[in-house]
Order: structure tokens, then sequence, then C-alpha cells
């Protein structure tokens, strides 16, 4: 499936929420705005899959591209000298100034308000990192109705356990009709060819 268009709707809406004014709204609507849950939302993928899929494209996770983004936000605005730190800090949906100073200090190594008297060393403010949009060759997906908690299999081990006792199944029922029907043995065993490249998610 491709997914070019699903990671650039979500680099369009981040973009979005980033440059949109939080200054008016509630501490944590900047964060509910940008949450794992919207973002996959907004992907039209699970939680899982948008994870993996954003990170292979971007080569950074979802976290890291939008405090990178946002503090390369928060320098244009520093560079502009329209705002104060305090002010820059509310419209980028930092819970305080304190929070963004931190931030900027740990990313850069020196502080917004030396930045802002045009003391700040360039050659270490990072530019856009380059991302590249995959296309990835279609896969089969195998949805297995699976009752009891989901999050015992929220990661790759459903895959991996669930999977393989679907696949082991399949060979034991490929070995009984071996000794019933020679023309289910030869169907059974080409749907075990076809099944390797399956990816099992939880239905």
């Amino acid at each position: 499936m491709n997914y070019k268009s699903h990671i650039e709707t979500v680099l369009h809406y981040i973009n979005m929420q980033i440059r949109h004014d939080w200054s008016l709204e509630p501490d944590e609507a900047f964060n509910e705005s940008i949450s794992i849950d919207m973002l996959s939302r907004v992907a039209c993928l699970s939680r899982r899959n948008f994870q993996l899929v954003f990170k292979s494209v971007t080569k950074e996770t979802p976290r890291q591209y939008i405090n990178r983004v946002r503090l390369e936000y928060g320098l244009q605005l520093l560079k502009e000298k329209r705002y104060s730190q305090k002010e820059i800090a509310e419209r980028t949906g930092w819970t305080n100034d304190t929070a963004f100073y931190n931030a900027f200090r740990k990313k850069y190594l020196q502080s917004p308000a030396k930045y802002g008297l045009g003391k700040f060393n360039s050659s270490i403010v990072s530019g856009p990192v380059g991302c590249s949009l995959l296309e990835f060759a279609e896969r089969p997906i195998v949805f297995l109705i699976y009752q009891g908690c989901y999050a015992d299999y929220a990661s790759g081990c459903f895959e991996e356990k669930v999977g393989k006792g679907f696949m082991i199944m399949l060979n034991q029922m490929a070995c009984f009709l071996k000794k019933k029907s020679i023309g289910a043995y030869v169907m059974m065993t080409g749907i075990l060819r076809l099944m390797k490249n399956v990816v099992f998610m939880p239905g």
C-alpha cells in the first residue's frame, strides 16, 4: 500500500498546528491536537502502523519531528523580534516559557535570549532534516480475531506469537490433507506459500 498521501496529510496537519496561535488556548490544547491518537486518526492508520510508517519516512519519531519543527518555528519568531520569549512559548504551545527555554537550550546549547540579542552561533542551528517519502511494496494482511487483552499484543508480538501459531495450524492441516486428498493438499501448500509474506494484525 502506498502511504505517501497518509504521511503528507499528517505533516501538513502538524505544521498547521505548530503555526496556530495557542496563546489563548487551554494549557493542554496543543498536546491534545498532536497526540498519537489524533495523528493516527488523521493518517487513517492504527497507532502502531502510523508510528512505524512515520519513522521510516521521516527518520524521526512523531515527537522528535514535532519538537524540532516547533523549535525551528520559535527561531523564526525570535528572528522577527515581534514577540518576547514568553509570548513565543505561549504561541507555539509550550506549557510555559521555562519549558520552551529548556527545550531550546537542550537542542541549540544556547538560550533564546542570546539568539534574540543577535549573539547566537548560527553554525549549530540545524537546517531542515532531509526527508523522503517511500513507496512500500504491497503485502497481504490477515486480520485474526483475538479474545483477550489487546494491550498484550500492541506491538510486533501479536504477529510473532499469534501469526506463528496460525501458520503452525495451517501446516498441521496440510499434513492431514496429504493423507486424505492430494488435490486439497496441493491447494493447501499453495496457500502456505502465499502466507509467507502475510502481515498478521489483530482484528
